[in-house]
């Protein structure tokens, strides 16, 4: 049996991570609403408002969390988190209009 290992992420595995986060909120409910599932390019704004999201925690230090079972990374995930900071910029990155 492999054991699973629980690790955090460096910068250069965030590509990995965001193919695994765009894959698990392909169908979220939540941001299918938020990002307007129903208009054309729904996908690549899913892709940019995760992005986004992954370099928000870059960004203030925060983890992101990986799973590894086999030498192969199988879970990615980034925590929620309230901080008093100002991110219009990266908001803009993954606004609909944008």
């Amino acid at each position: 049996m492999n054991a699973r290992l629980l690790a955090p992420l460096t910068a250069a595995q965030d590509g990995a991570a965001l193919d695994l986060l765009d894959r698990a909120f392909a169908g979220d409910p939540t941001l299918s609403w938020y990002l307007f599932a129903e208009r054309a390019g729904f996908a690549q704004r899913r892709r940019a408002y995760l992005r986004a999201y992954q370099c928000f925690h870059r960004a203030n230090g925060l983890p992101i969390l990986g799973a590894w079972q086999a030498g192969q990374l199988t879970l990615a995930g980034l925590q929620q988190y309230y901080l008093q900071t100002d991110c219009s910029d990266s908001l803009g990155r993954f606004h609909p209009g944008s």
